[in-house]
């Protein structure tokens, strides 16, 4: 019996910059796991780009000019916009949890319950993270009187 990841080899052939997956043509990189089959071969999991230092400062040009000294798009973005794309992000990452544990075990050789509770503890921390942000904005945001005026001051 060959000992192998539940997991099909993942070949990621994109890379992330300007908010775009964009399609990456150079050499790629193997990804192995520090474990060995039963005949003491390496463990193939999967391939990604390697990118050159000139992609790296471009992804970094691009990081920068998204967030625009805090005017970029989602530094902006209202409350209830970055809220439903955090919930949507976990929304489509629990379907994953499997497949995230799995690959966590063959990668960094962590044992399945390990793995399982870093999974489960991440979702966790993001939900409280979101609960945390309605609080602040809602906290955020009080009517006062100024000079027989009343005025709503909220965080942006």
């Amino acid at each position: 019996m060959t000992l192998q990841p539940q997991n099909k080899v993942i070949d990621h052939s994109n890379f992330l910059i300007n908010g775009k997956l964009e399609a990456w043509k150079g050499p790629k990189a193997q990804v192995w796991s520090p474990l060995t089959d039963n005949q003491g071969d390496r463990i193939l999991l999967g391939s990604t780009p390697d990118l050159s230092s000139e992609e790296g400062m471009k992804a970094l040009s691009s990081a920068r000019t998204a967030y625009d000294h805090g005017r970029g798009s989602w530094p902006t973005a209202p409350a209830f916009d970055r809220i439903a794309a955090m919930e949507k992000f976990i929304e489509l990452m629990v379907p994953k949890r499997d497949e995230v544990v799995n690959l966590l075990m063959w990668e960094i050789c962590k044992k399945r319950s390990d793995a399982e509770k870093e999974f489960d503890r991440t979702v966790t921390y993001l939900h409280e993270t979101i609960d945390e942000y309605k609080n602040l904005h809602r906290e955020g945001s009080h009517i006062m009187s100024v000079n027989g005026t009343l005025a709503q001051i909220r965080r942006g």
